[in-house]
This record gives C-alpha cells, sequence and structure tokens, in this order.
C-alpha cells in the first residue's frame, strides 16, 4: 500500500468564512429599504409637527380674539379694535344677530355635526379678518378670522339692552395652498358674553 504525503500548501481548504458579493447586495438593499421606511417617518413626523403648530396657533388666535371681544358689554354694538403682532389694528364688529343664526359668518345649522361652529364654506357676510401672529426668528403666519355673534333667546331687559351674547370665533391659516398634508380644519371656540 503506498501512502502518499502532501504538503500542507498541497492539502484541500476548508471553506474560508466572508460574505460573497450576492451576500452583501442583498444586504444593502434590504438596508435600503428600511432606511427608506425611516425616512418616510421622519417626513411624516415633519408635516405632523407643522400641522399641530399651525392648529396651536389657529386656536391661540381664536382665543386672542374671543378674550378681547369677552372683555366688553354685551350691549356693546360698535367695533372692537385688536392689534396683531405687526401693529396693525384689526376692527372686530359686535353688531348682534337673531338669536337662530346671529349676525356675521354663516353657521352650521343646528342638526348636522359641528352645529354652531362657523361654516367655512358658507358666507362670512362682512364678519372677517386677517390677523397676523408672530414667531421666533421673525416669522409670521397669517390666519383668517370669522365669528359671529347673536343675541340670547330672553337675555333682554325691558328697555331692550342686551345682557348676554354667543359669540363664536373661527379661524385658520391663510395659504395653505393645496398640500393635503398641511391642510388644517379652523379651530372654533364659542362664549358667551354678559354684561361688566
Amino acid at each position: 500500500m503506498t501512502i502518499l504525503w502532501r504538503k500542507n500548501s498541497e492539502r484541500r481548504r476548508p471553506s474560508q468564512a466572508g460574505f460573497t458579493l450576492v451576500e452583501i447586495l442583498i444586504a444593502l438593499f434590504v438596508m435600503a429599504v428600511g432606511l427608506m421606511g425611516v425616512a418616510a417617518l421622519f417626513v411624516t413626523a415633519i408635516a405632523s409637527n407643522q400641522r399641530s403648530k399651525v392648529d396651536s396657533g389657529a386656536t391661540l388666535v381664536s382665543e386672542t380674539v374671543l378674550d378681547q371681544i369677552s372683555a366688553h358689554d354685551a350691549n356693546n354694538a360698535g367695533t372692537i379694535p385688536i392689534v396683531d403682532c405687526t401693529g396693525v389694528q384689526r376692527n372686530f364688529s359686535m353688531v348682534a344677530g337673531a338669536a337662530n343664526n346671529g349676525a356675521g359668518a354663516t353657521l352650521i345649522p343646528v342638526g348636522t355635526a359641528g352645529a354652531g361652529s362657523i361654516n367655512w364654506a358658507g358666507g362670512a357676510n362682512g364678519y372677517t379678518n386677517n390677523f397676523v401672529m408672530c414667531g421666533p426668528a421673525g416669522t409670521q403666519l397669517t390666519y383668517e378670522v370669522r365669528w359671529n355673534v347673536m343675541a340670547m333667546p330672553g337675555a333682554m331687559d325691558v328697555t331692550s339692552q342686551q345682557y348676554l351674547r354667543m359669540v363664536a370665533v373661527s379661524s385658520r391659516q391663510l395659504n395653505q395652498g393645496n398640500d393635503a398634508r398641511l391642510f388644517n380644519p379652523p379651530v372654533t371656540l364659542r362664549t358667551v358674553v354678559g354684561m361688566n
């Protein structure tokens, strides 16, 4: 029997550990798909943050106007001047209308979702104004404000002076464009204004 001796270099080598080019390409493809998913999450988070900022601003504008209106007597039938952050005086009429529809922007009818809120599909009837909010680093956002003033049923004394009024104020950012990601519904706040 003949035994052949081979040198170490001639012996068969076991397969070496490592990745082939195909395995690396598949791993890179899987990682790229995962990173695209993360990038989409970042875009969604940024858009959501912008919507929240606009919604908070609209709430703040509505609240500012409503607070200024509430600071006046219910029988005030004139205009209330409110100065925005740019120093421009905005005038808000306080003439009250009938109890059902009020005077001012059209209301959503009773019996439908959102009843008593400002109907942005309807007319403003002259009860509309722009209001500018200033932010950090000189940023400015312009909001359209609409309001409605209605007489409260049974809230009159014998001399027909108004004791109570229901005031609804609604605002939304102007120039949102056609980008559905930036769309925010208008914010409507309501309060009862009484005599001081």
